[in-house]
């Protein structure tokens, strides 16, 4: 789980986030409109790799004691990649109680912005430091 935890998790936190936050990010830096279009095609499929790579890394950090080893970067993980998988999680026929998967969904899409830089961030930060307790 090394790989996941400290690979893929920061690297899926940090696309995803730039794909959650790709309107502040238009705003304040307008060439960073290639790399997001590069990854736009692929936003369902980034955010599930985020959504799996977080929830295995929250119960198996390559560091640290479980729950609390990534803390922080799976947590934010989890809800990017929950926001950019929320298309898909909706069109599925599969699941019962759509109107809380609505009210999840629109609370994800009021903090969409501040979720993907700080998914930026703690991408960074655990990308660097992973052996630092809640990083």
């Amino acid at each position: 789980m090394p790989v996941m935890d400290l690979v893929v998790l920061p690297l899926g936190c940090i696309a995803s986030g730039l794909l959650a936050s790709a309107g502040v990010i238009l705003r304040r830096l307008p060439g960073a409109g290639v790399v997001i279009n590069t990854l736009l095609p692929l936003k369902i499929w980034i955010g599930a790799a985020t959504l799996a790579a977080s929830a295995l890394s929250l119960l198996l950090p390559a560091s640290g004691p479980p729950l609390l080893g990534s803390f922080f970067p799976a947590a934010a993980g989890l809800c990017v990649g929950a926001l950019l998988c929320l298309e898909l999680i909706a069109g599925s026929r599969s699941i019962r109680r759509k109107e809380r998967l609505v009210w999840i969904g629109n609370t994800l899409l009021y903090l969409k912005n501040p979720l993907g830089l700080a998914s930026i961030l703690f991408g960074f930060l655990h990308f660097f430091f992973h052996r630092a307790l809640l990083f």
